[in-house]
């Protein structure tokens, strides 16, 4: 059995390593005109009254001749609509800023909306809590210049906070970005994120957008991730992880806002093809052994113990290589004790989260 669960921390440790060797930040030069292509940049918001002076402020100074902005307003009960109303009015850029209303209930309905509406053949979209890099746009257009590619997908990363839960989100982050990086470069994506993501209209409308999932809260992303990537094939996902294309969303400020946010991501596992949902529970089945090596001490107290060391040791370092990896790369320096307290705490909460996915039960923006 200790023989065995060496194996297993082996396994998990070359898996980290060879996931952190597809981690390649590529430069785009930033001189790169994309004015040629008509852009529609799609952001939904609900009670986002206090965030969208940060999100609004990094939109304008984006470097891009033209861009239509379709703000869509999924029923906020707060003051965000005249908060933006007064920002698009005093605004002297040279951007298309449209606020509606959203047809439906979600964030897929008033997404759908956008579209229905967007004049671009190119769609990006984001969300109301985050704040682009001036030369987002060069970044994430840089792909579909070759006719084949239909969606791009880029990293998402939480700023703000210096106590140990902030950086803990930070390297969870870290993971979803360095497993969505490697699948979409080995030809089997399995996820993105809606904050940063850019696909063809035309793509969307031949997959016929979010038909199927509409009923499921979450996953405006990933459906349409997987959608795209059987009607035109894994070649025509790209993903883009350079510093000029990182968009930062705000960290969840307490854990159980934190539970929320994830739970509400893992719950749509469930609706994904067999495939799909077993390289999902994959990083969950790892987390488990983690959890039982710890029984290895009632099996023989001494070697036990001392496997145990050595699996934890395994685990650590591989998750501060890899995980720092990615950090790194977007100018993030953590000291390996927070990977440590990271490691230990983090497969108690995947669990959790798991657990709490499979009942189907969570809140989320007052729902």
């Amino acid at each position: 059995m200790i023989t065995l669960a060496l194996f297993v921390g082996i396994v998990y440790a070359v898996s980290l390593l060879l996931l952190a060797t597809e981690w390649k930040s590529e430069l785009v030069n930033p001189s790169t005109n994309s004015s040629h292509q008509s852009l529609s940049l799609l952001i939904p918001f609900r009670n986002e009254a206090d965030n969208l002076l940060r999100i609004f402020t990094s939109i304008e100074q984006l470097d891009v001749e033209h861009l239509q902005v379709v703000w869509i307003n999924d029923h906020s009960e707060d003051y965000s609509v005249e908060r933006l109303s007064a920002l698009v009015e005093k605004s002297t850029s040279r951007f298309d800023h449209l606020i509606i209303e959203s047809k439906g209930k979600g964030k897929k309905a008033a997404l759908e909306s956008g579209i229905q509406i967007a004049l671009g053949e190119i769609i990006l979209t984001t969300d109301s809590d985050c704040v682009l890099p001036r030369f987002w746009l060069q970044e994430m257009l840089h792909d579909f210049q070759n006719s084949e590619i239909q969606l791009i997908s880029g990293p998402v990363m939480t700023k703000g906070g210096d106590s140990f839960f902030y950086k803990f989100q930070q390297i969870d982050w870290a993971s979803i970005l360095l497993v969505s990086n490697f699948s979409i470069r080995r030809g089997q994506p399995l996820m993105c994120s809606g904050a940063n993501l850019a696909y063809r209209k035309n793509a969307f409308i031949a997959v016929n957008g979010y038909a199927g999932n509409r009923e499921v809260a979450s996953g405006d992303d990933e459906f349409l991730l997987k959608k795209i990537t059987a009607k035109y094939g894994s070649s025509a996902v790209s993903y883009r992880n350079g510093l000029d294309c990182l968009v930062l969303t705000k960290p969840q400020t307490d854990w159980k806002s934190l539970f929320e946010q994830r739970v509400r991501w893992a719950s749509k596992w469930k609706y994904h093809d067999t495939n799909h949902a077993f390289s999902s529970f994959i990083p969950a089945i790892f987390q488990l052994f983690w959890l039982s090596s710890f029984f290895l001490t009632f099996i023989d107290f001494t070697n036990g113990l001392i496997a145990l060391g050595i699996l934890w040791s395994l685990k650590i370092f591989s998750e501060w290589i890899a995980l720092g990896k990615v950090l790194k790369s977007f100018k993030y320096e953590l000291p390996i004790q927070i990977y440590l307290k990271t490691s230990l705490i983090h497969p108690f909460y995947v669990i959790y989260t798991v657990v709490k996915a499979l009942k189907g039960k969570y809140k989320w923006k007052g729902r």
